[in-house]
């Protein structure tokens, strides 16, 4: 399974300030759903799949050694992916992708 969901840091930082606002944007106006969550949140959908590495990242983390582009919009630096798969788990703990696990 391949995710890439909006992430929101959730720490105070600029970043959540504005996935906040992104997604108030959304809903208010009409376009449909884009809800920010937590790496956590996001980790928690690989339950029970082990996460390829390099795990629940910035997209663009996937293919580092690719084309370069321009520098990521604040934006883009929002949007986390992963890509799981059947198998054992990587830890007693739960899904790899977070600190301490797997």
């Amino acid at each position: 399974m391949a995710i890439t969901h909006y992430w929101d840091p959730a720490d105070g930082s600029p970043g959540h300030e504005l996935a906040r606002e992104v997604e108030r944007r959304f809903l208010e106006q009409g376009l449909g759903s884009g809800w920010y969550r937590s790496r956590e949140e996001i980790v928690s959908y690989f339950d029970g799949l082990e996460l390829v590495d390099p795990g629940v990242v910035p997209v663009d983390e996937w293919w580092p050694s690719g084309p370069p582009r321009s520098p990521r919009t604040a934006e883009e630096r929002l949007l986390l992916g992963g890509v799981g798969r059947k198998g054992e788990r990587s830890g007693p703990d739960g899904p790899a992708g977070l600190p301490g696990n797997g």
